[in-house]
């Protein structure tokens, strides 16, 4: 089903799978994973909720903490520029639940948040405060997964 808080849509997330380990040919680097873009509907946290991040997560005077939802998520094909593809052309997902990439501690690649961009962008939480079982799977049915981000904006 797709949330509710779709027409609200704000944000846009970047994240990437982590590729695979090649071999010695190329020095045994990393490459790159596949690329995913999440619509988000996101807010700034209150000063109040924010003190309580300070405490818990290292979060610094620089940086902003944004709480919301996932809206729909799509695979991001390669060259397609991600603050404007249409996630609807693609593997799209509305159903508001995060992808299995996206997870607590994750350094994402950026964020689009109204007409900012960021690329120091974290996840500090990316599930319900029940989780995902009982009343955690009927509020994920109807908003769609929580997800709350540590970023600092950079020019």
């Amino acid at each position: 089903m797709t949330s509710p808080l779709q027409p609200f849509t704000n944000a846009r997330l970047l994240i990437e799978v982590p590729g695979a380990r090649g071999g010695p040919e190329v020095g045994y680097k990393r490459t790159g994973g596949q690329q995913i873009v999440l619509e988000l509907f996101m807010k700034q946290v209150s000063e109040k909720e924010r003190s309580e991040f300070e405490r818990l997560e290292r979060v610094g005077a620089a940086n902003d903490v944004l709480k919301g939802y996932v809206i729909s998520f799509a695979d991001l094909p390669d060259g397609a520029d991600w603050q404007t593809y249409d996630l609807a052309a693609g593997t799209f997902d509305s159903t508001g639940k995060r992808p299995s990439a996206l997870t607590k501690g994750l350094k994402a690649v950026a964020l689009q948040f109204g007409s900012r961009v960021t690329e120091t962008v974290e996840v500090i939480e990316a599930a319900g405060t029940f989780d995902d079982l009982g009343i955690g799977q009927i509020v994920r049915d109807v908003l769609g997964d929580r997800l709350i981000l540590k970023i600092e904006w950079r020019r």
